[in-house]
């Protein structure tokens, strides 16, 4: 008994010193939020997310009326920013090219979000939602794949409750909310979804 005790124990040390060694440390990271990102709820949001992860933070003053390009180009001549938060498509695909040397991107979804995506697309998955084939993405990405077009449903969301989607395909609903989106507005939508699709 006392060499099983022995071996469980020393068990749970490694598995606690490998979960700990494979935590990232972010100490050296600057998150930047941008000028198109300052409202006042989500950049407290992403402020207090970004802290417990052990980020440096930067804020654009808004001030820099002329959105994201002035931004970003201000934070690459500074060289005081490396995680892009805020970016449209366009300005994201720069920077994925290498076009602003000085910043790059790290991987990071802020555990608020990736609690509330994973939540959702447990639900989308179990709910028996009529048509829904298929769900699925990371953190607030969501694909749900219907057995019909997305049309009717996609402009019902629209039209109905208010909802924006994204789509792909001819039969793929794309979700792509803010990372600030809560559990009681996923279930909002969700209940949305199913009206729409009944």
């Amino acid at each position: 008994m006392k060499k099983f005790v022995s071996l469980f124990l020393a068990l749970v040390m490694v598995l606690s010193l490998c979960s700990f060694a494979s935590a990232e440390d972010y100490s050296d990271v600057t998150i930047r939020i941008y000028s198109n990102s300052n409202s006042t709820e989500r950049s407290t949001w992403l402020i207090n997310e970004a802290k417990d992860a052990g980020f440096t933070i930067s804020i654009d003053d808004n001030t820099v009326i002329s959105g994201d390009v002035a931004a970003i180009q201000a934070a690459n001549e500074n060289k005081d920013g490396d995680i892009l938060f805020g970016l449209n498509e366009t300005r994201w695909s720069q920077v994925v090219k290498g076009e602003y040397e000085n910043l790059s991107l790290t991987e990071w979804t802020p555990s608020w979000a990736a609690e509330v995506g994973e939540y959702l697309m447990e639900r989308l998955r179990n709910e028996n939602l009529p048509h829904v084939v298929d769900v699925r993405g990371r953190g607030l990405m969501i694909g749900v794949e219907l057995d019909i077009p997305y049309k009717e449903p996609r402009t019902r969301l629209i039209k109905e409750e208010h909802i924006f989607t994204g789509c792909s395909g001819t039969n793929v609903i794309r979700l792509l909310p803010p990372l600030c989106l809560t559990i009681s507005e996923a279930d909002q939508f969700l209940e949305a979804f199913r009206r729409v699709l009944s």
